[in-house]
């Protein structure tokens, strides 16, 4: 790296550190953490399950999980689950239920009242089989009440019997009998009374996502090859991508604004001519302006932060490398999302079985909710719960990755930056210290994000509700709050995140982790915000490409006359071929956002580690364990070269490196740093 007079560079070095405060957010870590003998760090020592207190939430968790089981088991004891979807005859009797040997309803007045504004779906009654009376017949079939199977009508239809349709059972219609032979403009309507809102683009739609289903296996496989791939491609290009986005970014401001300024400077020339107004070119030359300037100042910015921007680029790679040194790591979150949806399934029963219990009155086959009091509070303790658990195990998740990648970085390492005695399963080792140290303290951050969630689902149930009114002042505090509560729980998600990363680290608290990590962050705001601002781009960028391209590998799959392929591949008759292909590419995205999420939890981990090794080394700490790529991104370890000439090359490049080669072969104990 080229090391220039810190005189030349100080008014460029000036606005970056105006976020480096470091007195306001508590003093610099200083010296040195406790080793194991093979010198890394030591992650069992001084660690307690009741650290800060936070096994107290832990035995709340379990209390509140068992009192979920026991509010189940009441609800699964006194309602039917199965009166919400059975479909219900005029006598509130469940279809394959109360009458198990007729699994189907039928609607006889149907037919008859279409297009008189209103489908008619009273007086419907349980059969065996959907009616199939195909054509007119002499005499006419009808279906009496409570009757299973036409019979011959001579007399004609009557208050107890009307004129049979053909029907069919299809499965979107959930065990319902639909006519079928309505036209289209009356398919919509019947399908709406019957089943929902349903139209036929839907209906048509979920048949055919259900004969693609191989597609959506050979797109779920695609999308993870291009995650593996686009993680490779970090690794290698993380700086050249970095900057040519930035080159790209500044170069398009450039040119918009350098269009807008001649295309108002013409329009300008043009109305002045004229004798017009010149109220309109002359806002366009000051958007011009505006951008140009917004471009000046975003070139300025970046002269300052050039240093965070390769921190940042170093740091993608660096994550890539410990990704790919411990690859079971990238799959932790497929089983969390695995445990999230059977917690998600546990509560969403309970929910169902208490709304059947407390929450329906039955009247001739139509269902209505009875909001009592009772079912409100419980169906608020539901969702809470639901958001406790699922972010206690999305923490759970993030402190044992976290812990993972701290042994990976905090790993003693020779002149060349190979580690020497590389930690063995990191994985089942954060895990069972995450299991056995820190529950107590992933359920005190995840319960205070779930308090928030409830309050911000209660507001927007009340938001939503009060739509229809004309009391516009409530609406728009609603709506602030709404967004106030949107806010609180994202930062508090990021104060939780960095309060696990910090736990998972020195084995504190949640709270004094929480503190820890908020002031180390806030200490280094400006590389903390260039990095985060990076990161998350790449990230992003990576899983659109990873969702359009397994998008497209289907469409080409499913339509391959598009691209010119029939020669190789068959076409279907697949109607709606964008809905599955619109599935895909959401589907796709959700991986990937899974696979990478792993990936950006890295990246922060490691600039956290980054942090604190660059504050203890730097305040007089004996060894330093970061990468020869960080290293050289240490501040400290610049001014420790300028002040010593330590450089070789007639570039001046500095040779800083963490271990001297004589002291990396001692095989005990940690190494000393060079440079510092």
């Amino acid at each position: 790296m080229s090391l220039s007079n810190p005189q030349e560079d100080s008014l460029v070095h000036a606005f970056a550190k105006m976020g480096d405060d470091e007195k306001k957010y508590g003093e610099p870590l200083k010296g040195d953490i406790p080793t194991t003998p093979d010198g890394n760090r030591d992650f069992d020592s001084k660690r307690s399950c009741c650290a800060g207190g936070d096994w107290v939430c832990c035995v709340l968790f379990i209390l509140a999980f068992l009192a979920t089981i026991a509010i189940g088991i009441w609800a699964w004891t006194t309602g039917d689950p199965r009166v919400l979807y059975y479909p219900l005859d005029y006598q509130n009797r469940m279809c394959g239920a109360s009458r198990i040997d007729r699994p189907f309803l039928y609607f006889p007045a149907l037919v008859e009242s279409l297009g008189s504004g209103t489908v008619n779906t009273s007086m419907a009654w349980c059969v065996s089989a959907c009616p199939n009376v195909s054509g007119i017949t002499v005499p006419p079939k009808c279906m009496c009440l409570d009757q299973n199977e036409p019979v011959d009508c001579w007399t004609g239809p009557n208050a107890t019997c009307w004129l049979a349709y053909p029907t069919s059972n299809a499965y979107y219609s959930i065990s319902r009998c639909i006519p079928s032979i309505i036209t289209t403009a009356n398919y919509t309507e019947v399908l709406n009374a019957v089943v929902g809102d349903y139209t036929n683009i839907i209906v048509g739609g979920i048949r055919d996502i259900a004969s693609k289903w191989w597609v959506f296996l050979v797109s779920a496989g695609i999308a993870i090859v291009l995650c593996f791939i686009w993680m490779l491609f970090l690794r290698y290009c993380a700086t050249c991508m970095v900057y040519t986005l930035i080159a790209l970014l500044l170069c398009a401001m450039t040119a918009i604004s350098a269009y807008v300024i001649w295309y108002g400077v013409g329009e300008y020339r043009s109305t002045a001519a004229l004798g017009g107004s010149l109220t309109s070119p002359i806002i366009i030359l000051v958007i011009g302006g505006v951008v140009g300037l917004a471009d000046l100042i975003f070139m300025l910015i970046l002269c300052g932060i050039c240093s965070r921007i390769h921190l940042a680029a170093e740091i993608v790679k660096v994550a890539s490398r410990t990704v790919g040194s411990m690859p079971t790591i990238i799959f932790s979150p497929i089983l969390t999302v695995f445990l999230m949806l059977i917690f998600t399934a546990f509560t969403l029963i309970v929910g169902i079985c208490m709304f059947s219990s407390q929450g329906l009155a039955l009247d001739g086959g139509h269902r209505s909710v009875n909001w009592s009091w009772t079912l409100r509070y419980l169906l608020i303790y539901i969702v809470f719960f639901f958001f406790w658990g699922n972010f206690f195990l999305y923490g759970m998740t993030q402190t044992i990755i976290a812990g993972a990648v701290h042994m990976h970085y905090w790993t003693k390492r020779d002149a060349s930056g190979k580690q020497i005695n590389p930690p063995r399963a990191p994985l089942c080792s954060s895990m069972c210290r995450t299991l056995r140290y820190h529950m107590g303290g992933v359920a005190f951050g995840s319960l205070i994000i779930a308090l928030v969630a409830t309050i911000r689902a209660i507001v927007l149930y009340l938001q939503k509700k009060m739509k229809g009114t004309k009391n516009k002042p409530l609406q728009y505090c609603l709506a602030c709050v709404s967004c106030c509560l949107a806010c609180l729980q994202k930062i508090v998600q990021y104060i939780s995140k960095n309060g696990y990363i910090m736990m998972a680290l020195n084995g504190t608290g949640f709270c004094k982790s929480a503190y820890d990590g908020f002031n180390l962050i806030m200490r280094n705001i400006i590389r903390a915000g260039t990095i985060a601002t990076i990161g998350e781009f790449l990230i992003f960028v990576g899983k659109l490409l990873v969702a359009l391209l397994a998008a497209l590998s289907a469409m080409v799959i499913i339509r391959p006359d598009f691209v010119h392929a029939q020669s190789y591949l068959k076409p279907d008759d697949t109607i709606y071929w964008w809905i599955p292909v619109l599935c895909i590419f959401v589907m796709s995205y959700f991986i990937a956002s899974a696979l990478f999420t792993t990936y950006g939890f890295t990246i922060d981990t490691l600039f956290l580690d980054f942090l604190e090794d660059e504050e203890r080394t730097g305040s007089g700490a004996t060894y330093t364990y970061a990468p020869p790529e960080l290293l050289e991104c240490m501040s400290h370890s610049k001014n420790a070269a300028r002040a010593k000439g330590k450089t070789s090359g007639s570039d001046g490049d500095s040779q800083v490196r963490p271990y001297s080669k004589a002291e990396a072969g001692a095989p005990q104990g940690p190494v000393k740093a060079q440079a510092f």
